[in-house]
């Protein structure tokens, strides 16, 4: 199953497309919105979701990874990464991880 973009969310800033290794996002000059252009071909690299400034973006995931319904989310700053698994019943499962410059801006301290 592709990626989804919530057109309610998204503003048109065009991170997500730039960030599709496949190139299979585009802007819809008509709804001002990202597209997804070519769902089939979508891998689920989530590279969008992490580019997508305003976390309009999420990935259902299928049946035999999760529970019927359930979504990935992200939210990405220049510290840190944060996946959020959105279970049908309504808990939320939270993943954060500190991005690769967070990691070596401590590093850099801790050696310099």
């Amino acid at each position: 199953m592709p990626v989804l973009i919530d057109k309610e969310i998204c503003n048109g800033c065009g991170e997500c497309v730039d960030a599709c290794p496949g190139d299979l996002l585009a802007i819809d000059k008509t709804e001002g919105t990202a597209v997804l252009r070519y769902p089939d071909d979508c891998w689920h690299c989530l590279s969008c979701m992490k580019a997508c400034p305003f976390g309009a973006i999420e990935l259902l995931l299928p049946y035999v990874v999760a529970l019927r319904g359930a979504r990935l989310t992200v939210n990405y700053d220049e510290r840190e990464v944060e996946w959020q698994l959105h279970l049908p019943d309504g808990n939320t499962l939270k993943l954060k991880r500190q991005t690769q410059s967070e990691f070596e801006s401590k590093e850099a301290r801790t050696n310099g």
